[in-house]
């Protein structure tokens, strides 16, 4: 049987030569197989081309009139309460008949294709707290646990640009330039809202991580036992498969480094055939990914697992509403969330455990007080 995969590989001959080009220094003859354990193909709706989903609105779930006037009744329920927003939950921020497509797209993201956007929500509507109030009571019905996102406790990110220091200007989340395809350091779903897009560019990109993971078992499988291992940097391997379930752990950035990012001089050198394993990642990713238009009161969620993402680079206007801000979190699920290797279960224990504060910035962060990561993906 033909794997779309496969067929795309096929046509795009470059990358096809560059996965197939092995030399005797790269490839061992005893290390040509899969890992123990490892499928052949992953066949399943996570693995895919973005190219299956060319019309925009085939992954898109709109938000109808009937679904907004149930968002701001229970807006104004939870309001009464006199409860602080990051008390929210399903029984306080009710939604009897949205909660059907929310369930849906929570299925999606977990056992379906891993991703799942929702448009439809007027941000001009609504002032910074209640769109954050009604952001967090969407994600009750994906996730029920919300993750902190660094040492400080920090549970919402702002994504973005500031040239207010060439440190900010630099980094990642607050560069205006493209960055690579990557996953966070914890969380079964990443989501964000989008408050705002840029004048121009931006756009969000995601690709397959099973994708990747079937087109590499059939090319390269010497680059699947590569990245199967724990002799990386960090001592994690980049790709496990795990009770059933196969899950990449990729950042580029953190492993080579960058212009912006200089690589610590105190991490163990990467060998040739571990940089030829994350280009062959970072190689197939675009090669298959799918670009998502964003439009202002997106929210967006992809399994963290197995969906890697990046930006496109971008160019802010001069008003408001033209300059991207986007409001990211991360989530877990006690019911559909899978189960955690042992190598990640302390990042998943320091966002997702009861030990540490919660911090809630409604707007970005004052300067100084949300740690920039020395390992940036």
């Amino acid at each position: 049987m033909a794997y779309p995969e496969i067929e795309q590989i096929s046509a795009n001959s470059h990358l096809s030569q560059q996965l197939t080009q092995c030399s005797s220094a790269t490839v061992s003859n005893a290390a040509v197989g899969l890992p123990a354990g490892f499928p052949t193909v992953l066949n399943s709706p996570m693995s895919w081309l973005g190219k299956q989903y060319s019309e925009e609105m085939s992954c898109v779930v709109l938000l109808e009139p009937q679904d907004l006037i149930e968002l701001n009744d229970a807006l104004a329920h939870f309001k009464s309460l006199g409860l602080d927003g990051d008390l929210v939950d399903k029984p306080n921020f009710p939604l009897p008949l949205l909660s059907k497509k929310l369930d849906a797209m929570r299925s999606e993201v977990y056992g379906g294709r891993g991703f799942a956007l929702l448009r439809g929500l007027d941000v001009n509507q609504y002032s910074a707290d209640d769109l954050t109030i009604i952001y967090l009571g969407v994600q009750c019905y994906i996730g029920n646990q919300f993750g902190r996102q660094d040492k400080k406790g920090n549970m919402l990110v702002h994504i973005v640009a500031d040239s207010s220091s060439q440190t900010q200007a630099n980094h990642h989340r607050h560069s205006t330039a493209p960055i690579t395809f990557h996953n966070e350091e914890s969380g079964d779903v990443i989501s964000w809202l989008t408050r705002s897009t840029a004048a121009s560019g931006g756009r969000c990109i995601i690709a397959s991580a099973h994708t990747v993971y079937n087109i590499l078992a059939a090319t390269r499988p010497d680059l699947i036992r590569v990245l199967a291992r724990s002799d990386w940097p960090f001592a994690l391997p980049v790709l496990q498969y795990h009770d059933g379930n196969m899950i990449i752990n990729f950042g580029r950035t953190a492993l080579m480094g960058s212009a912006s990012h200089p690589r610590p001089a105190s991490l163990p050198q990467l060998t040739p055939i571990q940089m030829e394993a994350l280009d062959a990642i970072e190689a197939i990713a675009k090669a298959t990914q799918l670009e998502m238009k964003t439009m202002a009161g997106d929210m967006h969620f992809i399994n963290n697992f197995t969906v890697l993402h990046r930006r496109e680079g971008f160019v802010d206007g001069q008003m408001a509403n033209e300059k991207r801000h986007l409001v990211r979190m991360r989530l877990r699920d006690d019911e559909l969330g899978w189960a955690v290797p042992e190598e990640l279960q302390s990042e998943w224990a320091k966002a997702f455990g009861k030990a540490g504060s919660k911090v809630w910035h409604i707007e970005p962060m004052p300067e100084g007080f949300f740690p920039l990561r020395a390992q940036a993906n």
